[in-house]
């Protein structure tokens, strides 16, 4: 009696728990479904984030289109620049000829106090000259009328290439769409082929649930049938000893831990002295900021000043080149006039008061000219004395900058300071973080005086508060990293200033030296100073803008630093929380020492949970790669296209081009043919051949290029509507083929279900009917699903069996890897077991090699033995259909069906480890 008694405690205490067990399954997998959930939201965050990067992507797009645009006006810039240049020479070689013509003037006004004569002789010398260089210059104009010709002939060769390129181009950028297009195809394919994989992982999930469910319940019925609690007492008085030991060793390691938070409070003493001294490095930083902030104000103000003074300054000087201009518009009106005089003069015999009333003229406006020369002269004058004072304003513009670059070490000392704190918040956080997962491990080890319920709200909460202290930090580093980058973008702003500040002194000095060279050239070079002044406008302005830009930044950093500030404040407050909370945990671990099952029992289940955990992890980081993978590939795409777009942009300006240089020429040869026509009729009656040949050419060659233009359009279209028409009837062969083979695989799989069904509940009439339903291939395939899905189902029970009595004798481990080291059943068995149970109900899995087939079913076609524990064989429908004389039939078929399958596992891409006969 007392033997039963024992025996019926030990029965009570193992179903108590069987039952905490199974509800430790439950919160289990309640909190796998609240990870999953989390996953979920993981995934959305991650999708938002690719939408974001996708909006910065066009941001910075924009900002290039407008660097772009910043270029063309740079380089149309440099274009007016060497306009200018040239006009200055141009300017010099009528300076050249302006003092040649006064020389000129003086040996003449000589001559004529010399004697007429000489000066008749002359302009003799001179008509005859003019009448050789007219000569010259209707030979120069057959020669380049020649030249025209050829280089029409070359203008069309080349636009006949340049066709042929473009037409090249064309057929490989519709090539690239169509890659595009199917690499676009292929990506959406294999999202959706992950998204399939992730639902049937999430079904193969469940079933295996209910598999694991089931088997429990028939294990639990099989041992309270089998009389086998000896062996059961005999384990348990075992793990009561072992027990006994791990009581020891953990009150051993309560010791260490206590030992460790001695040292843990020691280092947060010191944390503390550290974080005082960063602060009070903080406060020299602000007023640091603080000064230099003044100072940028003071110089944004003396720039405006001077901003103002030089746009006076640019008024005053259109106002003299207006000046300027009208003088030598009147100089050169009076020259004109007296060179006309002199040309028109004609060698007559002139009288006494004739001579002497030329001379008297020409005196008076040689006079006039003098007059005018020194006006000029005292106008350059002024104009220079107006230079030497913008000259001094852009001294004082470059020591300002310099004051500028004074400043950026002082920046440099306070991103040097920034970082330093920033490393030694890192190492608070990380020793906070370490002293969470010690205070974590301590409220594990809570003794019997505390509910379950509670401590898990604790633990619960703990973790909350994690949560939200690690999005803190996420946002600090973020902070950080934006404050980090606008440095950057800073220093490469100044960088660019300097550079600008170098072009502009190249400039100035190339300026001085034409300005040397150029002082008594006339008004026009004014347009140069003019656009000189635009420049330097421009570039105050764009000095300006970045400087209140600047200052802009510097009143981010200093919202940035404020809230460094109150996030340090908030961090003291937590640790005070958390320090407080470890007193009381302390506390209650030393005086309560009893409840040591339920650590154990808990530490197991968070060792269970951190193995699910990093499980998911590595499945996170898998998808991650992949989407960077994808992400990569993306850029890669658009990068081509914006290529792509580049060439067709400019084979569009190509095109242009050439169509305005052909009408150009198109008409340059029209007006030639009219004015031939016009001018010559005389030759047109000599030369009739000529009307001839130039008539009909000229629309000719404009239908030529339409038509040429209408057949490369229309090629291009065939080409195109071709493609489509193959990748369409491409992509419906493969869908009837995959709908024929789903097909296929869902009949076997239905039959198979009938059939194992009927296998113990149905009567001969009803198998009957059920199996002449089936025909040909979906009966061997139903009846190897069958074979499959029983073995399956055997060998798991029979591990499941060796797999329990381990669990009875591991519970006396301590560690965590005798419990990670339980044997899983096997998805793909080896060897077949017999004489044990077998579950009803089909399940899919992989199949078995073929010698394992034929055993089995020779073994089922010739057992009949009435002891079998399911008596699955005297209700097999397979057995009264078909006897042992059509085995032989069965068998020599078998090869051919197996072949087949694998042959359909191969083009379906559904590798398996059968193996061919």
């Amino acid at each position: 009696m007392e033997l039963l008694e024992r025996v019926l405690k030990i029965l009570a205490e193992t179903l108590n728990q069987r039952k905490n067990d199974y509800k430790e399954v439950l919160q289990q997998k309640n909190d796998l479904s609240i990870e999953i959930q989390e996953e979920c939201e993981r995934n959305h965050q991650l999708a938002k984030e690719l939408i974001e990067k996708e909006n910065r992507i066009k941001i910075l797009e924009t900002e290039q289109k407008t660097m772009k645009d910043q270029l063309v006006d740079y380089e149309e810039i440099k274009i007016q620049h060497e306009r200018l240049k040239k006009k200055v020479e141009e300017y010099e070689l009528e300076r050249e000829q302006f003092q040649n013509d006064n020389k000129r003037l003086e040996m003449e006004r000589r001559s004529f106090d010399q004697g007429l004569p000489q000066l008749h002789q002359k302009l003799l010398h001179e008509n005859e000259s003019l009448s050789q260089d007219i000569n010259q210059l209707r030979q120069e104009i057959k020669s380049s009328a020649t030249k025209i010709n050829n280089l029409i002939s070359d203008v069309e060769n080349l636009r006949a290439e340049k066709e042929q390129l473009i037409e090249k181009k064309n057929i490989e950028f519709e090539e690239l769409i169509s890659q595009i297009d199917s690499k676009e195809k292929n990506l959406s394919s294999l999202k959706r082929f992950i998204e399939e994989q992730t639902q049937e992982r999430e079904t193969e999930r469940d079933e295996f649930g209910r598999e694991v469910s089931t088997i429990k319940e028939k294990l639990k019925d099989k041992i309270k049938i089998e009389n086998r609690l000896r062996a059961h007492l005999r384990s348990l008085e075992s793990q009561i000893s072992l027990l006994n030991e791990e009581k020891q060793s953990k009150d051993e390691q309560i010791e260490q831990i206590n030992n460790d938070l001695k040292e843990s409070n020691q280092k947060f003493t010191e944390t503390n002295s550290f974080r005082i001294h960063l602060e009070k490095e903080l406060q020299k930083n602000l007023r640091l900021e603080s000064d230099l902030r003044e100072r940028m104000r003071k110089l944004a103000s003396v720039l405006q000043v001077k901003l103002n003074d030089e746009a006076d300054w640019s008024e005053v000087i259109t106002a003299i080149d207006n000046f300027v201009q009208m003088k030598n518009q009147q100089l050169l009106n009076n020259m004109q006039t007296s060179i006309k005089m002199l040309n028109k003069s004609e060698p007559i015999e002139l009288n006494a008061q004739q001579k002497i009333d030329l001379d008297n003229s020409i005196f008076e406006t040689i006079k006039l000219m003098d007059d005018k020369i020194q006006d000029l002269n005292k106008d350059v004058d002024s104009l220079l004395a107006k230079n030497e004072d913008l000259r001094k304003d852009l001294e004082i513009k470059i020591e300002t900058i310099k004051q500028l670059e004074e400043l950026k070490p002082k920046i440099e000392l306070l991103e040097k300071n920034l970082n330093e704190l920033n490393k030694t918040n890192e190492l608070l956080q990380h020793e906070i973080n370490e002293s969470h997962l010690k205070y974590s491990e301590l409220k594990v080890k809570l003794d019997s005086s505390i509910d379950i319920n509670e401590f898990k709200r604790v633990v619960n909460e703990l973790q909350t508060k994690l949560k939200e202290e690690k999005t803190q930090t996420e946002t600090f580093l973020k902070k950080y990293e934006q404050a980090n980058r606008n440095v950057i973008e800073l220093n490469e702003k100044l960088d660019a200033y300097k550079k600008e500040i170098k072009s502009f002194k190249e400039l100035f000095k190339s300026y001085d030296q034409e300005k040397s060279s150029t002082s008594n050239v006339n008004g026009n070079k004014m347009d140069h100073k003019q656009a000189t002044n635009k420049i330097d406008r421009r570039r105050s302005k764009d000095l300006s803008n970045e400087i209140g830009h600047l200052s802009n930044q510097l009143t981010m950093k200093d919202r940035t630093i404020s809230l460094l500030e109150q996030n340090l404040e908030i961090l003291k407050t937590k640790l005070e929380s958390i320090t407080k909370e470890r007193d009381l945990y302390l506390d209650r671990i030393k005086s309560n020492h009893e409840s040591k099952e339920k650590v154990i029992l808990y530490e197991k289940n968070m060792d269970k949970l951190r193995l699910q955990n990093k499980i998911y992890s590595d499945k996170i980081t898998y998808l991650e790669l992949e989407i960077k993978n994808f992400k990569t590939k993306i850029d890669l795409l658009e990068k081509e296209n914006d290529s792509l777009k580049i060439d067709n942009q400019k084979l569009i300006k190509n095109r242009q081009l050439d169509t305005v240089m052909m009408s150009d020429m198109l008409d340059g040869e029209n007006a030639a043919v009219t004015n031939d026509l016009n001018g010559g009729p005389n030759l047109m009656n000599g030369h009739p051949i000529v009307q001839d040949h130039f008539n009909p050419s000229l629309p000719l060659q404009l239908n030529g290029f339409d038509k040429i233009n209408q057949i490369s359009s229309s090629n291009l279209l065939k080409l195109k509507v071709r493609r489509l028409l193959t990748h369409k009837n491409a992509l419906i062969y493969q869908k009837n083929y995959l709908i024929h083979v789903l097909g296929s695989y869902q009949r076997t799989e239905n039959d198979t279900l009938d059939l194992l069904a009927n296998f113990n509940n149905s009567s001969k009439d009803g198998d009957s009917e059920d199996f002449q339903r089936l025909r040909g291939k979906s009966k061997f395939r139903s009846i190897v699903m069958g074979l499959i899905a029983l073995n399956r189902m055997k060998f798991m029970v029979n591990n499941w069996k060796c797999c329990q009595r381990q669990l009875l004798f591991l519970k006396t481990a301590n560690s965590i890897t005798n419990f990670q080291n339980v044997p899983i059943p096997p998805r793909k068995p080896n060897d077949i077991v017999n004489g044990s149970s077998i579950n009803q109900n089909g399940s899919k899995s992989p199949p078995f090699s073929m010698n394992e087939i034929k055993a089995k079913y020779n073994h089922q076609s010739q057992s009949h033995k009435p002891n079998y524990r399911f008596h699955l064989i005297k209700n097999d429908p397979l057995q009264l259909k078909y006897p042992s004389s059509s085995t032989n039939q069965i068998n020599s078929t078998l090869k051919d069906y197996v072949d087949r399958l694998h042959s359909v596992h191969e083009t379906l891409g559904l590798h398996t480890n059968s193996k061919r006969l």
